[in-house]
């Protein structure tokens, strides 16, 4: 009896073991089920905390080589992305709801213009937004990070702080521009702001979503222009910058804003640290992408995009129009571009096509004054026969031109160029050969890029110069360079029509309404030719797939990657399979 017992259980036992062996080897149908199941949880997992992000924001780099990184919010240099990290608006572009993550309605890959009606997320939960009162609900609860260097304890975000910031950057001597149309910022108790205007301006909410960054007493007091000093609200903190090198920053773990994600609430940011790296040449810019010192790089030209793909072939690429092409503003107050006949006949005297294959491999041509990414452009069958006729290269028609208006011999120029950005050299010595063509003798004047903006500025330049600012997204993004009525007409235009509109297009509030003014308005700039628009540079953004939750937004507001980047984690595990 106790033989066969003990049998029974050695039985019990082996034909346990062999239902266990046959459950840990299943058949290579059921295998491969198992395996694209774990593939698919794998896929599915969701966000995880810690880890850094290197991003390369373009941006960055500009600002680094052209007026170097301020971190004084009333100094207009200072209102960029390098701050956006730390330093919030009432406003700003809102992602989720509107972006690709949402309806879709806009693509947010414009990097210096979103329209009024696709903002929204900022220090301000709510607003009454009249044609010249503006009510703003500030947010409760968002809390100042605080900063030990100056003494500041962290401290409740207020109405007071918005009108303090506010007026402090329409006060500043050294803002963009004097903001004449705002008659009062006005704090009416601690969670109310109230904006009054002279009159209606749809630069108004701009400046509002885009230059206005609020930055408290305490850290003015302490000596704005020091970084060591900064405190803001947003979702990440400055903590170390590296002159030419970097800027770091680690997570804001008081952060107010949230995100959702299959249908669950989380806080942000995701990574511990952001970095936001300085480099200003161009190949060591792709060098580092390819060699993965970087998660991402915002601006690639597309003469990189085959040996990139052939290097590394797991980079995802987003393409996109460039904004802040080069134009060659010309001095319109003085002879010899003071006539029309001549800055008309200079254009067709520059082979636009042949400099834009050469510079860049592919770009938008007809992307003065307005590219295609803004509402207000224009398809060039659309445009009159003297705006298109710009778009010709003929040296012979553009010398008989030039004749008609008095230069049978031509004319010698002075253009200024900013000195070591090669896209400018190249462009300022074709100019050389092909004005030769027709008579126009051009001395390069190569300067210090702080010294042509100085010149600039006291128009003092020469006859025509090379630059790179000023978007191309907004409705009258460059209309407002060249009216006394406008931003900075640096070229001196002075035109009874564009001065008689373009006041009346940016105090129109209607948007249909407002939009025909800036396309007729903009069509008339274009026949006017006050500059010569080169091609707006199309090429790529480039990351890495182990960058989750990213959906290829370039700009939340101007400039500003932040609000992308404050909901993305690193696969790190991809990351490591990967090799890196």
């Amino acid at each position: 009896m106790k033989k066969r017992i003990l049998w029974l259980g050695l039985s019990f036992l082996l034909v346990a073991a062999l239902v266990l062996s046959s459950c840990g080897e299943a058949a290579p149908g059921e295998q491969e089920e198992e395996e694209e199941e774990e593939e698919e949880e794998e896929e599915e997992a969701g966000p995880v905390y810690g880890g850094t992000i290197t991003w390369l924001a373009n941006w960055v780099q500009i600002e680094a080589e052209t007026v170097g990184i301020k971190f004084d919010m009333a100094d207009h240099a200072a209102t960029r992305c390098y701050h956006d990290a730390y330093i919030e608006n009432l406003r700003g572009g809102d992602i989720e709801k509107y972006g690709p993550r949402g309806t879709g309605e806009w693509a947010f890959l414009g990097t210096n213009y979103v329209p009024d009606m696709y903002c929204g997320n900022g220090l301000a939960e709510s607003w009454e937004l009249g044609a010249t009162e503006q009510i703003f609900h500030i947010r409760p609860g968002v809390m100042w990070t605080g900063n030990e260097t100056i003494g500041m304890e962290p401290r409740e975000f207020t109405a007071y702080d918005a009108e303090y910031s506010i007026n402090r950057w329409l006060d500043s001597p050294t803002a963009f521009v004097k903001e004449t149309w705002y008659e009062d910022v006005t704090a009416l108790d601690k969670y109310t702001l109230k904006i009054t205007l002279k009159y209606y301006n749809s630069d108004a909410f701009y400046w509002q979503n885009i230059f206005f960054g609020m930055q408290p007493e305490e850290v003015v007091e302490a000596d704005a222009h020091d970084w060591r000093h900064q405190t803001g609200t947003g979702p990440f903190i400055l903590t170390d910058y590296v002159e030419d090198s970097a800027l770091t920053y680690k997570r804001n773990p008081n952060y107010w804003d949230t995100t959702e994600i299959d249908g669950v609430e989380y806080e942000i940011p995701f990574i511990d640290t952001l970095v936001f790296p300085i480099i200003t040449d161009e190949s060591t810019q792709v060098a580092a992408i390819r060699t993965a010192e970087l998660d991402y790089v915002g601006r690639v030209f597309y003469k990189y995009k085959d040996s990139l793909e052939a290097s590394s072939p797991d980079l995802i690429m987003g393409k996109y129009i460039f904004d802040n092409e080069i134009k060659m503003p010309l001095r319109c107050d003085r002879p010899p571009f003071d006539k029309v006949e001549v800055r008309r006949a200079m254009w067709q005297a520059t082979d636009l096509q042949t400099i834009c294959d050469a510079v860049y491999s592919e770009g938008e041509l007809y992307s003065y004054p307005t590219s295609s990414v803004g509402a207000a452009w224009t398809p060039p069958a659309e445009r009159s026969a003297i705006a298109q006729k710009l778009y010709d290269y003929d040296p012979d028609e553009a010398r008989q031109m030039l004749a008609n208006a008095g230069y049978p011999n031509g004319f010698d120029v002075e253009l200024s160029l900013p000195a070591g950005q090669i896209e400018f050299e190249d462009i300022g010595a074709m100019i050389v050969d092909m004005w030769a063509k027709v008579g126009v003798t051009v001395t390069l004047n190569v300067v210090e890029t702080a010294a042509l903006h100085a010149a600039v500025g006291d128009y003092d330049y020469g006859d025509a110069y090379l630059s790179g600012w000023g978007g191309t997204t907004g409705e009258f993004s460059h209309s407002g360079r060249v009216t006394d009525n406008g931003t900075a007409n640096n070229v001196r235009l002075h035109d009874a029509y564009i001065d008689e509109m373009w006041p009346k297009g940016t105090q129109t509030p209607n948007y249909e309404e407002r939009l025909a003014i800036a396309k007729e308005l903009n069509l008339y700039v274009l026949e006017q030719a006050p500059m010569i628009g080169f091609c707006s540079p199309i090429g790529f953004h480039i990351w890495w797939p182990w960058l989750k939750n990213y959906y290829g937004e370039l700009d939340a507001g101007h400039l500003n990657p932040v609000p992308m980047i404050a909901r993305m984690w690193v696969d790190e595990a991809m990351k490591a399979e990967m090799g890196y």
